[in-house]
């Protein structure tokens, strides 16, 4: 069981092919719109492994809390240097668990602080060009796989084979996040608010790995490797039978 979606324990869909140098699948989307449950899942049934550039970002995020760095104010080319430097030291491990210069920071970076914090780190251009090519060498290492985060598709990998692009309404984000953050929806609202809304536009108006737009992503849509999902009154399996049903469609897997 991953989320709410059943796993079978050996892939029925068929023998994944190796398109170039790898099957690569890229889901990208705000927060709580369903990129980690879908990435988990299809993972799992296609056998691919998975990788959340998110949780690069917000261990970046934990180091500056950690090291005392103030960014919560605009940042200076002194604060941005400072970080950069940081990041580029430490060593960042994502997988089950997710360890920064090898300690377990897995629940840490799911705080409501990090929440606060991760956009502005992920905005400066040196943090970025520094994790983004960790991204790449992870993809090139495991010969592709299943990457989730914002720019996947558009700046990281936009060769992927297929490009999931997910989107969900405010409320619907919100009350995911709430839920994941274990607070009841009447109580958690302001601070859910400000921080995933805050995220997200913070992450469209960067210059370097913005969010899509709807502009962006009617543009991107008419890509034939690129598939948009509402995952607002969408089921996790929906979800994932419509990846699955897309992926068929475009011959990436054999059918057995």
């Amino acid at each position: 069981m991953v989320g709410n979606i059943e796993v079978a324990p050996q892939c029925t869909w068929g023998t994944v092919k190796m398109p170039g140098d790898g099957l690569l699948i890229s889901i990208d989307g705000p927060a709580g719109s369903g990129k980690s449950t879908l990435a988990i899942a299809l993972g799992k049934r296609l056998g691919l492994e998975v990788l959340d550039t998110g949780a690069m970002y917000r261990a970046a995020a934990l180091l500056v809390l950690q090291h005392g760095i103030d960014v919560t104010s605009d940042m200076t080319d002194t604060s941005d240097s400072q970080v950069a430097s940081l990041v580029h030291g430490c060593s960042i491990e994502v997988g089950p668990r997710v360890l920064l210069d090898g300690v377990d920071v897995t629940d840490a970076i799911r705080t409501h602080q990090v929440d606060m914090l991760v956009s502005r780190v992920a905005a400066i251009p040196a943090v970025r060009e520094d994790l983004v090519a960790r991204q790449r060498a992870w993809i090139a290492v495991h010969d592709g796989g299943v990457v989730e985060g914002r720019d996947i598709g558009t700046v990281v990998a936009p060769d992927a084979d297929l490009k999931v692009f997910l989107v969900a309404s405010d409320e619907v984000r919100i009350a995911r996040r709430a839920a994941e953050r274990g607070m009841p929806a009447d109580l958690s609202l302001s601070g859910v608010v400000q921080g995933l809304l805050g995220r997200d536009r913070i992450d469209s108006a960067r210059p370097v790995g913005a969010l899509p737009d709807a502009v962006r992503m009617r543009t991107l849509e008419q890509e034939d490797n690129v598939l948009v999902i509402d995952s607002t009154s969408a089921t996790a399996v929906t979800v994932l039978d419509t990846v699955m049903a897309k992926i068929k469609e475009m011959r990436l897997i054999d059918a057995v």
